[in-house]
């Protein structure tokens, strides 16, 4: 048999071969073609895909200085300012001593100096930059700038590190305006302002509105659970102060003791101060007398009816007169103090017992909410104590 004619068939993924030519071969030079068409015509596409060019950030029109040497980059804005206020700021003192040994690289084709800073935005570095190129220091003239400006000079200053803008701007706040006490103390906490924070909480602790959700977001949990303590010991405090002034003093027992206004009222029933009593005695008149209807005037008699208004009164006052003057042909004539006087003191007993129940029930009070202030602070408590000795004043970070 003839070598070309030699066959053998495959099983298993055997290769069959017809003579000097194999199908794997030929299998493979198809695929071998395959992936170059492929390859190329990733190449043609990545060719043809085209560029698309960074924008360039906008350059602010307020501080885009012509002389400037400085290209201050934020994440949203382009400054051209100068140098020697910059290096008002140490951080930045740092940068600009950096780029410039960088050479080439960190100099525009105008030959200022980039200084970029990424995570500033454009309204807080302006801020600052009013501030900066105002003559406010160390000169005498004073720039009203709004709150809202000197807070973000404020961060930008406590940030790089500018004590001149730092001072002028807590300087103008303290000066110009007021602030909440949770707002001070939201400051105090980014911008580190010890003068400012303890007089805030002691007004939160002073202050009879509760602490509102907002507020509470702002001192965080310890901060807020030590407040808490120390304004419910000072209503407490003052809770007793005033019952102190309405009942007096608690005694050695924490029983409220016999007060002031209990002694005059005893004093104004036992000598009560009232004017001369004009109380007088009338004879009265006969049965012919009172008869007698026809005469009119003055020198008309009518029938007395003057034993009924004062019959108690007139009774004690005929019985302390000599001998022989008791007769029943007299009549007494009330004043007008006995007119109302048995009156008067039956009404002022019972305001009297109705203000001795109300005395017992707010002494009671008294002596529940006094057991409850710890003995130390009866007497030696105070807020401002209590926040200047406190270590949680500073909020952790």
């Amino acid at each position: 048999m003839n070598r070309d004619e030699y066959k053998t068939d495959s099983v298993g993924g055997s290769p069959v071969s017809i003579g000097d030519v194999s199908v794997l071969s030929d299998v493979e030079s198809i695929l071998s073609l395959e992936n170059n068409h492929r390859d190329s015509s990733a190449v043609d596409v990545t060719e043809h895909v085209p560029l698309v060019p960074v924008p360039a950030l906008p350059l602010h029109p307020e501080f885009a200085y012509e002389d400037g040497n400085i290209e201050f980059e934020t994440f949203d804005h382009v400054f051209w300012v100068h140098e020697f206020l910059l290096k008002k700021f140490s951080a930045f003192v740092e940068q600009i001593a950096q780029a410039r040994e960088k050479g080439a690289g960190a100099v525009t084709n105008a030959g200022r100096l980039k200084i970029k800073v990424d995570r500033l935005s454009s309204s807080s570095i302006v801020a600052a930059f009013r501030v900066l190129y105002a003559p406010v220091f160390p000169g005498p003239e004073a720039h009203k700038f709004n709150s809202e400006t000197l807070i973000k000079a404020l961060r930008i200053a406590t940030l790089y590190g500018c004590p001149d803008m730092r001072n002028y701007a807590i300087s103008e706040l303290e000066r110009r305006f007021t602030f909440l006490p949770i707002h001070r103390i939201q400051m105090s906490d980014e911008f580190n302002l010890p003068t400012w924070e303890k007089p805030a909480f002691v007004e939160l602790c002073r202050r009879p509105e509760p602490i509102s959700k907002e507020e509470s977001k702002i001192l965080g949990l310890d901060r807020l659970a030590a407040l808490s303590r120390i304004r419910e010991t000072e209503q407490r405090r003052k809770f007793v102060e005033l019952v102190d002034k309405s009942l007096g003093p608690l005694d050695h027992r924490g029983l409220a003791t016999d007060d002031k206004l209990r002694t005059d009222a005893k004093y104004t029933l036992k000598y009560p101060q009232l004017p001369k009593c004009d109380c007088r005695v009338q004879r009265i008149c006969d049965d012919t007398q009172l008869d007698d209807r026809d005469r009119v005037g003055s020198m008309a008699l009518v029938p007395n009816n003057r034993h009924s208004a004062a019959a108690m009164i007139g009774s004690r006052l005929l019985a302390n007169q000599p001998s022989g003057v008791n007769d029943p042909r007299l009549s007494v004539v009330p004043c007008q103090i006995h007119k109302v006087a048995s009156r008067v003191m039956l009404e002022s007993h019972t305001l009297l017992k109705q203000r001795n129940d109300l005395a017992k029930r707010l002494g009671d009070l008294k002596v529940g909410v006094s057991s409850q202030i710890p003995r130390g602070d009866r007497k030696d408590f105070s807020v401002e104590d209590e926040i200047n000795h406190a270590a949680w004043v500073r909020k952790d970070t």
